[in-house]
């Protein structure tokens, strides 16, 4: 690229980034299917109980996102992301002394809370000042790392739990994140460009006291901001299946080690669509990524609905390709559908604002899926409510890159 120099040092912070995802990101977060049966069976407690782990540290996101957004707008991203990463690692080891869900309940409402200061937003962040026109191809090579994760860990994890336990499990995790993910970010991150650092700074503190009361008011009349924000609601409930197919496929009379297989190979298929919606993003426009993310989520939604009336091997590779493809949009889709529609300018304020609709999905639907089970004993009628969630999310977001091509 035209900088020189700079673009080698960042993307010396995209790779730091995308161990991050493998890390953190997945094993905290992703790898919550690989723990549902143990922790249910050593605690005795039912799925949906368990769930509610999810919901309640996403409803804590939910009240903080919109702060969290503002102070990373103008403040020191690298220490809010250092101390984000050590809270975020004595949460899950001490996760491995749980003794009750309600003691996983605190602390992952800690744990999600200081998540919020070194995942997607502060990232995208970086991503936005780093590599000015391509930060949708850089942010999805970030994400590349929580596909890596799946492939590299999602066996080790297992073959630990059924080794030496899930609690061993959480304390290993704990250790990794505390002991080499942390540390690194102290070496690694740097804020902004060489010379662009304080004068960046300077102007997005002012841009973020003069425009902020007058820009919230404009924002909620804006019809292209609650198309977006529903169809980015939308598609956080319809990735809830993430957290659930290794406990469907093992549903359906597979083995635990089968599931693993299946998640390294969708995380496989993840990394390379996550880096063509990227450059679907960056090179042909907002509506070419988001044909191909509801492809592959309203895609394998159909096929898994199949599948658990009539399973099969094939079946369940064929989903699982399509998740890896739909999968992308988790990650992909909000930071280019905002900063596309809305900007670098105001991306970060109103990434904490949307964020509180997209923790909300994500608190209600990991428990509604899995109380269908608890009640049926069968994903069907889940994969059902996921088929018509994937197609709103499509009719919306379309809906939205429509609006902002108008206006």
């Amino acid at each position: 690229m035209k900088e020189g120099k700079k673009p080698y040092y960042g993307w010396l912070i995209v790779i730091y980034g995308a161990l991050v995802m493998s890390t953190l990101h997945y094993t905290c977060f992703n790898s919550f299917g690989l723990f549902v049966v143990p922790v249910t069976e050593g605690l005795g407690i039912s799925r949906a109980a368990f769930s509610l782990t999810m919901t309640v540290g996403s409803i804590a996101s939910v009240i903080a996102s919109p702060l969290t957004g503002d102070l990373l707008a103008y403040k020191n991203v690298k220490k809010y992301m250092f101390f984000g990463i050590l809270i975020s690692g004595i949460s899950v080891f001490l996760e491995g002394f749980a003794s009750s869900v309600y003691q996983l309940y605190i602390l992952t409402l800690v744990l999600q809370l200081a998540s919020n200061f070194v995942l997607a937003l502060p990232f995208s962040i970086l991503m936005l000042r780093w590599f000015k026109g391509r930060s949708s191809f850089a942010i999805s090579i970030i994400f590349v790392g929580v596909s890596l994760g799946g492939m590299f860990w999602s066996s080790p994890i297992t073959a630990l739990i059924e080794a030496e336990g899930w609690r061993m499990a959480y304390r290993v995790i704990g250790l990794v994140i505390m002991l080499i993910v942390a540390p690194l970010c102290l070496l690694i991150v740097r804020n902004y460009p060489e010379g662009e650092e304080k004068s960046a700074e300077a102007m997005a503190h002012r841009a973020s006291k003069s425009q902020k009361p007058k820009f919230d008011k404009a924002l909620y009349k804006e019809k292209r901001f609650w198309l977006l924000t529903a169809g980015l609601f939308f598609n956080s409930f319809a990735c809830v299946a993430l957290y659930h197919i290794p406990a469907f496929i093992q549903s359906l009379g597979y083995t635990a080690a089968f599931a693993a297989a299946m998640v390294s190979f969708y995380s496989f298929v993840n990394i390379f669509s996550k880096v063509g919606m990227g450059m679907l993003f960056d090179k042909l426009g907002l509506k070419a990524g988001v044909i191909l993310g509801v492809f592959g989520t309203l895609g394998c939604y159909i096929v898994m609905f199949l599948a658990s009336g009539a399973p099969s091997v094939v079946m369940i590779g064929v989903f699982s390709f399509l998740f890896g493809i739909g999968l992308a949009t988790q990650s992909i889709f909000m930071p280019s559908l905002i900063s596309g529609v809305y900007g670098q300018e105001r991306y970060s304020t109103i990434y904490g604002r949307i964020s509180v609709f997209t923790l909300m999905a994500s608190a209600i639907s990991n428990p509604i899926i899995s109380s269908v089970f608890d009640v049926t004993r069968s994903y069907r009628i889940a994969w059902m409510i996921c088929i018509v969630i994937a197609f709103l999310c499509g009719a919306c977001l379309l809906m939205a890159c429509r609006e902002e091509k108008e206006s």
